[in-house]
């Protein structure tokens, strides 16, 4: 019986750390595909900075952010909140640009993307859009710190009381 209450345990305290996965959202339009990745963890937390990556593959090679008079709208309602270029990733990465957000609340948003060829037939134009639902809360300050954040002192006190415990119960036997 001790045992199944020991792995009960284990198994509760584990299952908190544990996220839910979260797939990335393609969408297509003729030879354009578009990966929508929204960072942190792919699920923004609301009145946060985040930001929306997004990777372009083109089956004719042609697309690059360069050659591209590229436009993302962030939409909330009908209303758009967002209207502008998407800004290029600085250094190496996989993903072609990227658009830097704080979604205001909770809410599905609506989020579209049209690319044009500055240079005629350097690659098919497109527009893709997504539905994004943006639900996640801020943390919330923990009421006793020094509850929430385990420290030396603290770890040192709850093992002596164990110590203490297992000692006097042995004893009593």
């Amino acid at each position: 019986m001790r045992n199944y209450i020991f792995v009960s345990l284990i198994l509760a305290l584990l299952s908190g750390f544990v996220q839910p996965a979260m797939a990335h959202i393609i969408k297509t339009d003729g030879t354009i595909s578009i990966m929508l990745h929204t960072s942190p963890a792919d699920d923004p937390i609301i009145t946060r900075p985040a930001d929306l990556l997004f990777f372009v593959t083109d089956d004719t090679d042609g697309f690059t952010l360069a050659r591209c008079d590229c436009t993302v709208t962030i939409a909330l309602r009908g209303h758009d909140l967002f209207n502008g270029q998407p800004q290029p990733i600085e250094g190496l990465s996989v993903y072609s640009f990227h658009v830097p957000f704080t979604f205001p609340e909770t809410a599905v948003y609506g989020i579209a993307v049209v690319g044009n060829p500055k240079i005629a037939k350097a690659f098919q134009s497109f527009k893709v859009q997504y539905d994004l639902r943006v639900d996640r809360e801020p943390p919330r300050p923990p009421i006793f710190s020094y509850i929430e954040t385990p420290t030396a002192g603290g770890v040192a006190l709850a093992v002596g009381v164990c110590l203490t415990v297992i000692y006097f119960r042995r004893r009593a036997i």
